[in-house]
C-alpha cells in the first residue's frame, strides 16, 4: 500500500509552550509514528518512508500547542512544618513549522527537512514560582536533517538520519540569600530585613538571575552563523520490518553524537538583593547539559477491512538530562557574591508513553479517519515537581480526519491532548531546611543533608499540587508528484 506524505500547518500563536522533555510535535499525532511515511519520520524513523508514493515530495508544515498549568503551593517554615501558599493558574502556547523534500523511489528514499520545534517554556511573571523559574525558555532550531531509506529486502527496510541542531537558553530564576546563608545572625534566616527577621523566601533577600546561553556561533562578514559542531549532531536509526500476516513492526534509536556533557556559554545578569543595593552585575556564563536518548517501538496491523489496529512505545531517556550545570565568571559577579557554581536540578527520570488506537486504511477515499489513546508516565515523579519542571504522569488522546482534494492534494486537522491529573509533591525533594542545616554544619560533606545541596535541591521548596493540561493542533495541506 503507498500512502501519500502529510504534515501539519499550525495556526495557534503566543507565547511558547511548556513541552515536556523528548517529546516531538508530532509525538501521539494520528498518521504518524514508526510504522508511518510522515515527513516526522524523516527525523525520527527514514525506514517506513519508503512506503510513501515513489515520486517528488514537497511540503510545508507545523505544529501548534496550548498548555494549562495549576499550582497550589505549599510553604515551609525553618522547622520543616507546612502552610498552604498560594495558587497560580497560567497559561502558555507556542508555535513551529518546517520544511523540506523527498525523493522515493520503490527501493530508496532521500529526504531533507529543516524545522523550528515549539520552545520549551516555564510560566513567567509569578513572584511565587519565582526561585524555581521566572520564564525560562529553551529554543531549538533544525538547520537541517539529511535522511535516507533501504529496502534491504522484500520485508526489511532500513533508515538512517543526522540532524544538525542549535538551543538558545535563557534561565531566570531568583536566589534566596538568606536561607544560603544558613542561620547566620548577619547575613541568614534570623539577619534583619526592613527592620524584621528575613527568614524564607523573603522579597528583600531575593537576588534574581538571568542566564543567557547559546550553542557557538561563527562570525563571517560580520553575520553570526551556527558552526554546527559535532555537539549539535544527532542521528536516528530506524528499521521497519513486516512480519507474517502484513504486521508492520517499526523501531528507532535516536540519540546525540556526543553522549557527554555540551557545553554552551553567554552571559550572566544577577540583580542583587534589595537589601543589598539591587546593584545589577553582569559577567559571563556557561551551561552544562546532557541531551536525552528516545527509544520509539511501533506496530500496525490489519483489525477490519478497512481499519488498521496501531500501537507505539516511546522510551525516553530522561534521567541522564536531569541537571543544568551553571557556571559564572568574570565581570563584578564575584565582587557580588554570585557563586561561580550553581546547580539547578530539574528532577527528569527516565519516561514511557504507551499509546493504542485505529486508523482508516487510505486507498484513495475522501475522507479518512483515525484516534489514538495513552498513557504516559511523565518526565517527573510526584517528589520532583517544581514549575520549571511540571511535567507528571498523564493520559493522552487524539483523533485526527484527512480529506482528499483531487489526486495530489491531501489536507488533514488533527488535534491531541494530554491531561495530568492533580499530582502532590509535599513535602517535596526541594528542602530548603537541608540547606540550612548544611550550611550550619560548616558544609559537613558526611551528613545526608549536604548531599542534597550537592545535588542542587537545597533550595526554597517546590511542594504543592500540580495539573497540567495540554492541547495541540494541526491542520494540513500536501502536495505530492508521483
Amino acid at each position: 500500500m503507498r500512502w501519500p506524505i502529510v504534515i501539519v500547518v499550525a495556526a495557534i500563536t503566543g507565547s511558547p509552550a511548556a513541552a515536556s522533555p523528548g517529546d516531538a510535535p508530532w509525538d501521539g499525532a494520528v498518521f504518524a509514528g514508526p510504522t508511518s511515511p510522515h515527513p516526522a519520520n524523516i527525523i525520527a524513523n527514514p525506514a517506513p518512508m519508503l512506503l510513501a508514493t515513489p515520486g517528488i515530495h514537497v511540503f510545508l508544515g507545523g505544529v501548534g500547542t496550548f498548555d494549562q498549568l495549576s499550582i497550589d503551593r505549599r510553604l515551609v517554615d525553618e522547622n520543616g512544618g507546612f502552610t498552604d501558599g498560594p495558587s497560580i493558574d497560567g497559561t502558555t502556547a507556542g508555535a513551529g513549522g518546517n520544511a523540506g523534500i523527498m525523493r522515493a523511489w520503490p527501493g530508496g528514499s532521500i529526504a531533507f527537512i529543516t524545522s523550528v520545534p515549539p520552545p520549551d517554556e516555564t510560566l513567567a511573571g509569578e513572584a511565587a514560582l519565582a526561585y524555581h523559574t521566572r520564564g525560562s525558555r529553551t529554543r531549538r532550531i533544525d538547520y537541517g536533517t539529511l535522511s535516507a531509506a533501504y529496502r534491504l529486502t522484500g520485508r526489511i527496510s532500513l533508515g538512517l538520519a543526522g540532524t544538525f541542531s542549535t538551543r538558545d537558553t535563557v534561565l531566570r530564576f531568583a536566589r534566596d540569600t538568606a536561607v544560603e546563608a544558613g542561620r547566620d545572625p548577619s547575613r541568614g534566616i534570623e539577619s534583619d530585613c526592613g527592620g524584621m527577621r528575613c527568614g524564607l523566601e523573603n522579597p528583600l533577600a531575593t537576588e534574581l538571575w538571568t542566564v543567557t546561553v547559546a550553542s557557538e556561533r561563527w562570525e563571517v562578514f560580520g553575520v553570526e552563523l551556527p558552526a554546527l559542531t559535532l555537539d549539535d549532531l544527532r542521528f536516528a536509526a530506524g528499521a521497519l520490518v513486516t512480519l507474517p500476516g502484513d504486521v508492520l513492526l517499526g523501531i528507532t534509536y535516536q540519540r546525540p553524537w556526543n553522549l557527554g556533557r555540551v557545553e554552551r556559554t553567554g552571559d550572566a545578569r544577577v540583580v542583587s538583593a534589595p537589601r543589598d543595593g539591587g546593584a545589577v552585575r553582569v559577567g559571563e556564563a556557561t551551561l552544562f547539559v546532557k541531551q536525552p536518548q528516545i527509544v520509539r517501538l511501533g506496530a500496525r496491523s490489519r483489525m477490519r477491512e478497512r481499519w488498521d489496529l496501531v500501537g507505539e512505545l516511546r522510551w525516553r531517556l530522561l534521567g541522564r538530562a536531569s541537571y543544568e550545570d551553571v557556571r559564572t565568571y568574570g565581570g563584578d559577579l564575584a565582587a557580588g557574591g554570585v557563586p561561580p557554581i550553581y546547580p539547578r536540578p530539574r528532577g527528569l527520570r527516565d519516561a514511557f508513553a504507551l499509546e493504542v488506537g485505529v486508523e482508516e486504511i487510505d486507498d484513495g477515499q475522501v475522507l479518512r479517519l483515525g484516534a489514538r489513546v495513552g498513557i504516559d508516565s511523565g518526565a517527573v515523579a510526584s517528589d520532583r515537581l517544581s514549575a520549571r519542571a511540571p511535567w507528571g504522569a498523564q493520559l493522552t488522546a487524539g483523533g485526527g480526519a484527512q480529506l482528499r482534494l483531487g489526486s495530489r492534494w491531501v489536507a488533514q486537522l488533527a488535534y491531541n491532548t494530554g491531561y495530568q491529573p492533580s499530582a502532590t509533591s509535599s513535602p517535596g525533594a526541594f528542602d530548603p531546611v537541608r540547606l540550612l542545616d548544611c550550611v550550619d554544619s560548616g558544609y559537613d560533606v558526611s551528613l545526608p543533608a549536604c548531599a542534597t545541596v550537592r545535588a542542587g535541591y537545597g533550595a526554597p521548596t517546590s511542594a504543592g499540587t500540580y495539573a497540567r493540561w495540554s492541547h495541540v493542533g494541526r491542520v494540513s495541506l500536501a502536495l505530492e508528484f508521483p
